[in-house]
């Protein structure tokens, strides 16, 4: 059982920012309130090389907060305004993607994709109630070679 998951939820997707020498693992919740959470592991795990215990021991777990009026974002050690954000802004999100610095998340409830830039915290929304899938997105993911030449590409339920 991993760290990342906590007491239980409606998990759907990780991903994983690894620029730096300690990896932040995100997280979405598919709940009304679900949280996206980032994970960022102790050090012992990593500098043992030993990868297979790096979500299963304790780390700094935060949840996302937006500032729309601002266009931009936090990270809180407080779930409840995790939750909060998540309620008033993002609720039931499903898949997410790391690329550079970019995370990329889609919530079905209201139809939309989010785009956070991770170093200048800074985000924008798109509806995805129209063009190719015209319909509520589920999961995303990067295809096709590295991080500049890649695709996005989200599916639909």
């Amino acid at each position: 059982m991993t760290v990342l998951g906590g007491d239980g939820g409606n998990y759907e997707s990780m991903a994983v920012d690894h620029r730096r020498a300690r990896p932040h693992f995100f997280i979405t919740n598919d709940k009304e309130d679900g949280e996206v959470r980032r994970f960022t592991p102790r050090r012992g795990p990593i500098e043992d090389n030993d990868f297979a215990s790096i979500l299963t021991t304790p780390g700094a777990m935060n949840y996302l907060v937006l500032n729309p009026k601002r266009g931009r974002f936090g990270w809180s050690r407080d779930i409840a305004k995790g939750k909060k954000s998540a309620k008033l802004h993002f609720p039931n999100c499903e898949g997410i993607d790391v690329r550079g610095n970019l995370l990329y998340f889609v919530c079905k409830l209201r139809k939309e994709m989010f785009i956070l830039n991770l170093d200048e915290r800074t985000y924008t929304k798109s509806s995805t109630t129209s063009g190719a899938f015209n319909g509520q997105p589920d999961q995303i993911v990067r295809l096709v070679g590295g991080d500049e030449d890649s695709l996005l590409y989200f599916t639909e339920e």
